[in-house]
């Protein structure tokens, strides 16, 4: 029964390639990516990239719709979108958008633009580390900061030095606090010879506070109890440590904070920073 699920699964893969989907390692790989893809009828490439803190993360570039190649228009700059916190590259071509519209990236492509769709640290496709692994605290050391110092420096980088041309950044809610911090750390080093404009969707540098006791006396504290991530490898164990060890409604914060894609728990500790100080 198993060996005649894995041929079908096979086939299935083949059926797809001589569509003209994406190479077999890529559509078991990136499974959910690929499925959605498939759903709007896009094709689409893979491409590892290594920010200078040594994380290995993917970003997809369309390249086309099924049996039909697209070159992307050469006068107009490539487009890169980033995600907002608890998504990835999946959450911009979720089927669920059907009923409003082609979901962004594809309309920007059905446009002429050679549209590439970034993942930041800790998320599904991007856990991996040139000396670490998601079992090691040290690999959840990070927030929205290095997100934009290294995440959104490394994407755009690469996008840069593959086009010849500057980038054109779309983020959304958290994609666009950490382009914020990065710009104001690295605009004139930079952003000023490789970016060529930044579109913020839903722009946001102070959370909606949850209540400074919940951050105070819970949140602030997770790490001290082994917990460095949201929805992580053990986050089973790691909830239940939080619901045995803190109240009712900083467990229910907690449960709350995880179930999309992970999320560490640095990056909602410099959220709290915020709300708590008001200011960005």
């Amino acid at each position: 029964m198993r060996f005649t699920a894995k041929i079908l699964a096979f086939l299935a893969v083949c059926s797809q390639q001589a569509l003209g989907e994406s190479p077999a390692a890529d559509l078991f790989e990136y499974k959910k990516f690929a499925e959605f893809m498939r759903h709007w009828g896009y094709t689409w490439e893979p491409f590892k990239i290594t920010t200078d803190d040594d994380y290995v993360l993917t970003t997809f570039r369309i390249t086309g719709r099924k049996d039909e190649k697209v070159e992307p228009d050469e006068s107009l700059n490539p487009v890169m979108l980033m995600h907002g916190l608890g998504c990835d590259a999946t959450s911009w071509v979720d089927p669920s958008w059907e009923p409003f519209a082609l979901p962004l990236p594809l309309q920007l492509f059905d446009r002429g633009f050679d549209v590439y769709m970034a993942s930041n640290r800790g998320t599904k496709y991007c856990q991996e580390h040139k000396s670490l692994t998601v079992n090691d605290p040290d690999f959840w050391a990070f927030s929205w900061a290095e997100m934009g110092l290294y995440d959104d420096v490394a994407n755009v980088k690469f996008i840069k030095e593959r086009t010849g041309k500057k980038v054109s950044y779309v983020g959304v809610s958290q994609g666009t606090v950490q382009m914020f911090y990065a710009l104001a750390k690295q605009e004139e080093e930079f952003f000023k010879d490789n970016l060529y404009t930044y579109a913020a969707l839903d722009p946001c540098t102070i959370d909606v506070s949850e209540g400074n006791r919940i951050y105070e006396e819970g949140l602030f504290h997770f790490e001290d109890y082994g917990i460095y991530v949201f929805g992580g490898p053990n986050w089973e164990e790691d909830q239940k440590t939080i619901c045995d060890n803190f109240d009712e409604e900083i467990c229910e914060y907690a449960k709350g904070s995880a179930g999309g894609e992970p999320v560490s728990v640095q990056t909602n500790v410099h959220w709290a920073q915020n709300v708590i100080q008001n200011r960005f």
